[in-house]
């Protein structure tokens, strides 16, 4: 029959309680090979487990405390252990291969049992986890749980859906059968999979989008001169649609703003230039596609607070500097 199995420090004398509570949570959480020490003088814990056949649900609640793993890359990867953790309160420092990250509430990681870590509570803090073995995912789900990186929030993903489950597996799931244990466990492995799937895939459109975005960045400052520089010209240098353009940018400054930010920006480095000082308004103008001198003075106080004129003869006076802003 499928319960949950549950350890406190509670009613246990304080010298005694971590030799309790690592005998007692080692056999309820599979903590194995993981030491714990307080950072307290006083040490205090629960926690509650429940096994969905090969899968474990870990819910901890404890005082300011550091957990280390001293265990070397396993050559056996079958055997090793996937830990999903969910931070439900406070925050923990977890650190594994050298990178440290902050787990805040309302957040998740997936932490690596084959390899050497370590994680510290310097206040209170609670977490849930799913302790799954590796030899449950294929070799493409494994590397993708393992490069997962950083700190995420669940959000309204598949993950909140996930968490959600485990804490009900603990709290309010009642007494149950064997079958109906492995049933939920291969329930809860499977939205574990969906779940590193759409991160996965949320990365590799966010790793698209930055390089699109770099695409047309450079585009636009090889093509200022073109007067015929716009949204749509980008779109088919680039093959996409003008829309694609803009649904990259959104929430951003615009292209077409861009466009004329960055041409007033060589234009304001061109007067301050030996090259620029040789050059009338109306060449400089026409030079970076403005459509007459009338358009880019306008436009260039709009943006500076000073016509291009009055900018010309402050860098001839030498009240502007060098790539001075004003």
């Amino acid at each position: 029959m499928g319960e949950v199995h549950t350890v406190s420090t509670a009613g246990v004398a304080a010298p005694a309680r971590m030799h309790f509570w690592m005998s007692g949570a080692d056999r309820i959480g599979k903590i194995g090979d993981l030491s714990v020490t307080s950072l307290n003088s006083v040490f205090e814990a629960e926690a509650a487990t429940r096994q969905f056949g090969p899968l474990v649900v870990f819910g901890l609640k404890a005082s300011p405390h550091r957990i280390a793993s001293s265990r070397k890359c396993e050559p056996d990867l079958q055997e090793s252990l996937l830990r999903l953790r969910y931070q439900r309160s406070g925050e923990s420092v977890i650190e594994q291969a050298g990178i440290q990250r902050t787990l805040r509430a309302g957040e998740w990681t997936i932490i690596d049992g084959a390899r050497p870590h370590s994680m510290i509570n310097t206040k209170e803090a609670s977490q849930i986890s799913l302790h799954l073995p590796r030899s449950l995912l294929s070799d493409r789900d494994y590397r993708i749980a393992t490069s997962i990186g950083g700190s995420l929030p669940m959000g309204g993903r598949v993950s909140n859906l996930l968490f959600e489950c485990l804490c009900f597996s603990i709290e309010e799931l009642g007494v149950t059968s064997e079958l109906t244990e492995q049933e939920l466990g291969l329930s809860i492995l499977g939205m574990f999979r969906v779940a590193i799937n759409e991160v996965a895939s949320e990365q590799q459109r966010s790793t698209s989008r930055e390089a699109v975005e770099k695409r047309v960045r450079d585009y636009i400052h090889r093509n200022l001169s073109d007067p015929d520089l716009s949204v749509e010209a980008i779109a088919r240098a680039m093959g996409c649609t003008a829309r694609y353009i803009h649904k990259i940018f959104e929430g951003k400054e615009s292209v077409s703003r861009m466009i004329w930010s960055q041409r007033l920006d060589r234009c304001r480095l061109e007067l301050q230039s030996v090259r620029g000082a040789s050059l009338t308004l109306t060449e400089l103008a026409y030079e970076f596609g403005f459509s007459s001198s009338a358009h880019f003075s306008r436009t260039f106080k709009e943006r500076f607070g000073v016509t291009p004129s009055a900018f010309r003869v402050r860098v001839i006076e030498g009240q502007v500097g060098e790539n001075s802003v004003n």
